[in-house]
């Protein structure tokens, strides 16, 4: 299991960082492959799959679940015309669009693979109804069409994407 995201080492007490969330998977008998990447930059996650295909020559299974989720908070239950602009960063461009760039990486990783391969966008259901705010709204609603969209371009290729709505997930 490869893990990426930019908190490696565990800081202020936060839980699940990559170092605990690695030794986690060892200690339930898996094989964990803990990578800092930062997944706002797109060289650090065309490195993350190149050295995914290097290291296994294929991707079964991709999650794609970036969410800065400490920025958010203070947004929540905010008019749009009260939030910074640059909240649409962190939940369209962050969120929806680094599954994007995380699944046009993996989806040729996962082509030709017995059984195929599996995306998963980790969504909620601010896709449908209002939910914090519009720029949460409309960021859960991108992610749900583009799963829809890879869906149906990745169906020939024995590649499934889906999207999964856990609701609220203390991370």
């Amino acid at each position: 299991v490869y893990l990426s995201g930019r908190t490696v080492q565990p800081s202020n007490g936060s839980a699940g960082s990559l170092a605990e969330t690695a030794a986690q998977i060892d200690a339930a008998g898996g094989v964990s492959v803990p990578v800092g990447c930062d997944h706002d930059s797109d060289a650090d996650v065309a490195a993350l799959f190149a050295r995914v295909r290097d290291e296994q020559g294929h991707a079964d299974l991709l999650v794609n679940c970036v969410f800065n989720s400490s920025a958010f908070r203070s947004t929540i239950g905010r008019p749009f015309w009260d939030l910074p602009i640059s909240v649409w960063h962190d939940v369209v461009d962050l969120g929806t669009r680094s599954a994007y760039v995380a699944s046009a990486h993996a989806a040729p990783l996962m082509f030709g693979r017995d059984g195929g391969g599996l995306i998963v966008n980790i969504s909620a259901r601010g896709a449908q109804r209002y939910r914090y705010n519009v720029v949460y709204g409309v960021g859960k609603a991108a992610l749900d069409r583009m799963t829809a969209d890879m869906a149906h371009e990745l169906e020939d290729r024995g590649v499934a994407v889906v999207s999964l709505w856990p609701g609220t997930v203390r991370t």
